[in-house]
């Protein structure tokens, strides 16, 4: 089931998954943000919000946690 509302150029999907909640997309024509789960309909709305909201203003800044697999090899070959 999908429900669609386009709110001031926002694109916003909210699916029932078989496990009883539900999965929001959220999309803004520049950035998508998916994965948002909730117990209700709202509350999945309500983190898909939140998550673009978060993203949109750390896009700007450099990426700076990521987790380099080199490096952790690295450390655990010279222990």
């Amino acid at each position: 089931m999908f429900l669609f509302r386009k709110m001031d150029s926002i694109n916003i999907k909210v699916r029932a998954l078989n496990a009883g909640g539900y999965d929001a997309t959220i999309s803004d024509g520049t950035m998508t943000v998916y994965n948002n789960y909730g117990s209700t309909r709202e509350a999945a709305e309500e983190m898909a919000r939140y998550q673009l909201r978060k993203y949109k203003a750390d896009s700007g800044k450099p990426r700076t946690s990521y987790h380099d697999f080199t490096t952790q090899a690295r450390r655990n070959k010279n222990n």
